[in-house]
């Protein structure tokens, strides 16, 4: 391919496509000139993971240091908010009872809690040993989980979304 091909393709299809474009065309040369078969070719190209579908798909797809936690979390927060929904919400499992109530997620050092702002305020006391951000907390992985503030925190979340409920309630 010559320097004035791959300038037309630039023209043509926009400077980063035009990029990608030439990728692949000196890909498919370079495959071509290697002769590599199509098995090869598949070989050099990593495939996507499946998205999981549940909380136990995304637990088993985490790394091995992290499942262990990702199950105490799960069984944690299971017995804090029992009538609560599981369900994956932009990723990461959820616990929902008419509004999501606590999410967490596996991180390559952390595991990342998020109980939204107002838990996060309500026991600022309490996290000050851990980062925290506006609505999340992150435990470390190298240490144990402080479940007894999981717990605690997963019932204030249960306890506030039952009081915010109330509100909108009307009587029959």
């Amino acid at each position: 391919m010559t320097n004035a091909d791959s300038r037309s393709f630039a023209c043509f299809a926009g400077r980063r496509a035009g990029r990608s474009i030439v990728r692949m065309i000196l890909f498919g040369f370079v495959c071509a000139t290697v002769k590599l078969s199509v098995g090869e070719r598949k070989k050099i190209m990593t495939p996507k993971k499946a998205r999981p579908k549940n909380i136990t798909e995304y637990i088993n797809a985490a790394p091995k240091e992290a499942r262990k936690k990702l199950r105490e979390m799960r069984a944690c927060i299971r017995a804090s908010a029992p009538g609560a929904e599981e369900s994956l919400k932009w990723g990461m499992p959820a616990f929902s009872c008419r509004r999501i109530l606590v999410m967490f997620a596996a991180f390559k050092h952390h595991i990342g809690f998020y109980p939204t702002s107002s838990a996060v305020k309500a026991f600022a006391k309490d996290l000050s040993k851990f980062a925290t951000s506006r609505g999340g907390i992150q435990f470390p992985l190298e240490k144990p989980l402080p479940l007894p503030l999981v717990r605690k925190i997963t019932a204030f979340r249960v306890k506030e979304s039952m009081e915010k409920d109330k509100k909108w309630r009307t009587a029959h």
